[in-house]
């Protein structure tokens, strides 16, 4: 790679290289990073103070780019919010692991705008704290775990496979199962995040399709 000119690395330079590399699976390293623009390793040091400080501004550039619900949204608002976390992490899977390494030091600013927007629309809805805790964690283990589910189909190419092993089985022993195969119906994560949302957020108000449309 040619090598950055001088003058033009920037902090937000060091956080899209990092981005990439970990898009491409490879190890996040100080020297990684450097290679990757093609700059001294220490001019690195003058944007990030080091792997933690590059950990952090890489899952806030990251999530900054989620649009938050406006004033006076509702579950809407909530849904698309969502659904952008949906496709973030499907894009880069690699977000989940990230975050629980660096726990510990603490959410981002972007990271608690969200939280933030996703609980006032908890709470304008009627929801008690006690109530909108578990519900949010159970939005976010919806979303998170659906957007794994589709990096590694999209990764590994399965297609087609849960058929064939649902059709192997003994029908006697596995009758619902065998119903299954019969009719498998074409789903995707992304159809199992929007029939989530709307099984979570029932009874809160109507959850517009991705499409605009209502169920």
């Amino acid at each position: 790679m040619a090598r950055v000119r001088r003058g033009t690395l920037s902090r937000e330079r060091v956080v899209e290289a990092a981005v990439a590399l970990l898009d491409r699976g490879g190890p996040l390293t100080m020297s990684a990073v450097a290679a990757e623009l093609g700059a001294q390793q220490m001019s690195i040091y003058n944007y990030v103070s080091g792997k933690s400080d590059l950990l952090y501004a890489v899952e806030d550039h990251l999530l900054t780019a989620i649009p938050l619900p406006g004033p006076g949204a509702g579950t809407d608002g909530l849904a698309e919010l969502l659904r952008a976390y949906f496709r973030l992490v499907s894009a880069h899977p690699w977000l989940v692991g990230f975050a629980i390494e660096r726990e510990r030091e603490g959410s981002t600013p972007a990271n608690l705008r969200i939280v933030e927007a996703a609980y006032a629309v908890l709470f304008r809805l009627g929801l008690t704290p006690r109530d909108a805790v578990p519900l949010f964690s159970a939005l976010v283990n919806l979303v998170v775990g659906a957007a794994v589910q589709h990096a590694d189909l999209r990764e590994r190419g399965v297609r087609g496979e849960m058929r064939a092993q649902i059709s192997a089985l003994p029908e006697a022993e596995f009758p619902a199962l065998a119903r299954l195969a019969a009719d498998l119906p074409e789903t995707s994560p992304a159809d199992a995040v929007e029939l989530g949302l709307k099984a979570l957020l029932h009874g809160l108000g109507t959850v517009p399709d991705a499409d605009g449309g209502t169920g």
